[in-house]
């Protein structure tokens, strides 16, 4: 067999089982050697005085050649770091990408385009102009709304006085009036056109004034544009992908195949796929696959050095069905650690509500494939019950207090406590890092949005993202965890896992966040106490229920 620069080889025999499937790349358990695997990796990178200072995913792929000796491939996700310390690595999927003198053409020709682009945008003086044009156009339109307001009131009100008048006047004087109504109605319409008119003249003129650029500004966008996608278009067909059985698809035949019409920027770049289709390519069989992150954690993303991660569903999920037909894949899932419950702890419970205690890895409602949940057990309980049931839902993976309402009427009740948030709801987590950096208490405010590309990971936006506040403070039960109260005031999807993860947050994932940090027999989230005055009795009403991971009396009730 000739020697493979690619095929890596462990420093000494690792001393592990191996998986007897393929793991799953969408699930986040990480099998012993490719673990092994990674740190393989990451002592070679070191060694190479590998440095990036805005991070970047790696991944291995534990293989087995055809005469059975095991190795590892490694692959990086986008573009390279450093081609000549990094050759080892395999090739992307599209090997002729840098030696494609078109596409370095149209590359540098899109890289100009925003250059242009760029400049104009933060020339000053077109800054100020578009400023003033915009505050001019606002001004113009409450001008026009107040106008259209005032010939309606005009016209409701001559309406009325017709009707008035049908009983008061002569046919003769009526007469007279609807031609005076007919005369103020066509002044009316004549006025509102001849201002829209006036205001459309002076807007012109106004934009004349930075016209040029703004017709350059158009014109660059619009050329970058049509760049882009016939660049785009070119690329996608070049990305054609095997299975093990070495049959070919291409991106434009995947995306068909799965109706996707807005195909994903950077589909086939991730590693995943560059290691799967380089051992492929060799006859290599595949033992065990992750990613990893090495460097600062990016802006946006939540990412920590040294996690694992599983493959995106945004751009992978296009192009792994296909990889991996051919493959022995294990199957599991997330879901495969649901609780199987048949009952739960009721904390609280009158004839109007009931609260009870959910376990971690257990659906508060159903999913897609999956029945069993708190509101299907409800459903069962109350069956004369009218209404949505849950107030309010937690993650399957976090543990703790869940409200419901037995009436269509509560429940409503309940909800409009939840909208003008007159309910307070306490969490208390154990975090991965110690407390040596943090003060004792503060306030998280990010924007947080969904990850489109990566579900159901959220991401911090600043331009997508809706606003998130959470109000936090510490315990020291025990020295050696870290463990904060969290009081959420926003309700945004994974807010406190995000949170606690960001590095605008306080930069220390939750234990056992599979998603934002490191899995572990369970997420250390637990609903702890809620607070609220009953809409019927107008009582306050406090359920409390202690986290399982916590040893400490005297903690509650809460409070930050």
């Amino acid at each position: 067999m000739l020697l493979d620069s690619k095929f890596l080889n462990f420093d000494t025999p690792p001393k592990v089982s191996l998986p007897k499937k393929l793991n799953n790349p969408f699930y986040h358990k990480v099998p012993e050697i490719a673990k092994i695997a990674s740190a393989a990796l990451s002592k070679r990178m070191k060694l190479l005085s590998f440095e990036s200072k805005k991070g970047k995913m790696f991944g291995v792929l534990v293989v087995k050649t055809k005469d059975n000796k095991l190795g590892y491939l490694a692959a990086f996700s986008g573009k390279p770091p450093n081609k000549e310390k990094l050759a080892f690595f395999v090739p992307p999927v599209y090997e002729g990408y840098y030696q494609n003198e078109w596409i370095q053409h149209q590359e540098k020709s899109i890289a100009a385009l925003t250059q242009n682009i760029k400049d104009i945008e933060e020339d000053q003086r077109f800054k100020n102009h578009l400023e003033g044009h915009r505050m001019l156009y606002a001004v113009q339109k409450e001008h026009l709304l107040n106008l259209k307001i005032d010939v309606k009131l005009r016209k409701r009100k001559r309406k009325q006085l017709r009707k008035e008048a049908l009983e008061l006047l002569s046919e003769k004087s009526y007469e007279a009036l609807m031609q005076k109504h007919s005369k103020q109605s066509y002044f009316d319409q004549w006025y509102v056109k001849d201002i829209k008119e006036k205001w459309k003249k002076r807007l012109q003129n106004n934009q004349a004034t930075f016209k040029t650029q703004l017709d350059e500004l158009r014109s660059f966008k619009k050329e970058r544009k049509k760049l882009s996608q016939a660049l785009q278009k070119y690329l996608f067909e070049q990305f054609v992908f095997i299975n093990q059985n070495k049959e070919e698809k291409n991106l434009p035949t995947l995306f068909k195949e799965q109706k996707i019409i807005q195909s994903p920027s950077g589909v086939g770049e991730c590693a995943t796929p560059r290691l799967l289709q380089y051992a492929f390519k060799k006859g290599y069989e595949p033992i065990a696959i992750t990613e990893f992150w090495l460097g600062p954690s990016p802006p946006s993303e939540i990412r920590q050095e040294g996690h694992f991660y599983s493959a995106c569903n945004g751009r992978c999920g296009v192009i792994l069905p296909h990889m991996l037909s051919a493959t022995e894949v294990d199957q599991k899932s997330m879901y495969d650690v649901l609780n199987p419950i048949s009952t739960f702890e009721i904390l609280y419970e009158d004839e109007h509500l009931i609260a009870i205690n959910k376990p971690h890895n257990v659906l508060s409602v159903p999913g897609k494939k999956h029945h069993k949940s708190v509101l299907v057990w409800l459903q069962e309980k109350y069956p004369k019950a009218t209404g949505p049931l849950l107030l309010h839902r937690l993650d399957m993976s976090t543990s703790g207090i869940l409200l419901a309402a037995k009436s269509k009427e509560i429940h409503k009740a309940v909800q409009i406590l939840f909208a003008e948030r007159q309910i307070e709801k306490y969490y208390i987590a154990e975090l991965e890092s110690s407390f040596s950096s943090f003060t004792d208490q503060g306030e998280i405010n990010l924007p947080i949005c969904p990850d489109y590309l990566d579900r159901p990971r959220q991401m911090v936006s600043p331009t997508r993202g809706k606003d998130s506040k959470t109000l936090w403070k510490r315990l020291q039960p025990d020295q050696s965890k870290c463990h904060v109260i969290f009081k959420p005031i926003t309700g945004r999807t994974h807010q406190l896992r995000v949170h606690a993860a960001h590095q605008k947050g306080l930069n220390a994932p939750i234990v056992g966040d599979e998603l934002y940090g490191k899995s572990k027999d369970r997420l250390y989230l637990h609903a702890s106490q809620l607070s609220f005055v009953h809409p019927v009795t107008k009582e306050l009403v406090t359920i409390i229920s202690p986290p399982p991971f916590l040893n400490k009396s005297g903690t509650f009730p809460l409070s930050i």
